[in-house]
């Protein structure tokens, strides 16, 4: 019967002792409030830096400026040798024509519905 616990008490000590669970997030969630207040066809690249801050990067495509903001968000979790990563975006893309003016924003939210799963097997 000693024996039994000794292994019980060995098996436990195991697999609490390979459990781990993580978060982290990069970058900056961007308020919705913000980005609704940028209007295409009138929004400046200034008026865009003063709602959303600087870009995370800026890029020319032919004669248009594209600022990219973004935000992910991780969740991981690891048993024994087994783990799970779900990482969800947000991504927000202003698209400015040759004078600085908006010309297209694009954003997608999915970090809000990011879910955390312990166990590493199934969907």
């Amino acid at each position: 019967m000693a024996a039994l616990i000794r292994a019980t008490a060995v098996v436990a000590l195991l697999a609490v002792g390979g459990c781990a669970v993580s978060r982290g997030d990069l970058g900056d969630k961007l308020p919705p409030s913000a980005i609704a207040q940028i209007k295409e066809g009138q929004s400046t690249q200034a008026q865009v830096i003063a709602l959303l801050g600087a870009p995370a990067s800026v890029q020319q495509i032919g004669e248009q400026t594209v600022f990219h903001y973004y935000h992910y968000a991780l969740k991981h979790g690891t048993f024994l040798v087994f783990s799970r990563v779900n990482i969800a975006g947000d991504d927000t893309y202003v698209f400015f024509d040759r004078n600085g003016v908006v010309r297209q924003v694009i954003s997608g939210n999915r970090s809000d519905r990011l879910r955390f799963q312990f166990w590493p097997f199934g969907g």
